[in-house]
């Protein structure tokens, strides 16, 4: 895996953790459903330790489910989301998705250094109030 052009070499490559890595599948071509690698990769962040990065090379991800980045338990940390730019990376919202966002953030607050960047989120257009993100502090 080649490290982020957009952010250069700023992390170590085993705290990276690629979607389209076998272990989590994704595609990213814009047609088939990338939710389950999506999630499988921000699951197996969140319970690393220390805390690992999910990276999204260039591609259009579909999610058809919201995908959920919950803080691990032992420090809060989210899991940092990161691409190679809005020009490259796009996680676009299914047909089934409906009107719910993409991500759900759920947790204790505070929830601790949530980085995501280098994307862009795009909506069905099926209700009003779809968004993108969804953080719900649970204190």
């Amino acid at each position: 895996m080649a490290q982020s052009k957009a952010f250069g070499n700023a992390f170590k490559l085993h705290d990276i953790l690629n979607v389209k890595d076998p272990a989590f599948g994704a595609v990213g071509d814009g047609v088939t459903d990338d939710t389950a690698a999506l999630q499988a990769a921000f699951s197996a962040a969140g319970a690393a330790a220390p805390l690992k990065r999910v990276y999204t090379p260039p591609g259009t991800y579909i999610i058809n489910t919201i995908v959920v980045a919950n803080p691990n338990t032992t420090d809060g940390d989210v899991p940092e989301l990161f691409g190679d730019g809005p020009q490259a990376v796009t996680f676009k919202a299914g047909g089934s998705l409906g009107a719910n966002p993409l991500f759900k953030h759920q947790g204790a607050s505070p929830s601790r250094n949530v980085q995501w960047r280098g994307f862009r989120l795009l909506g069905t257009g099926a209700g009003n109030g779809q968004y993108g993100v969804h953080h719900i502090n649970t204190c």
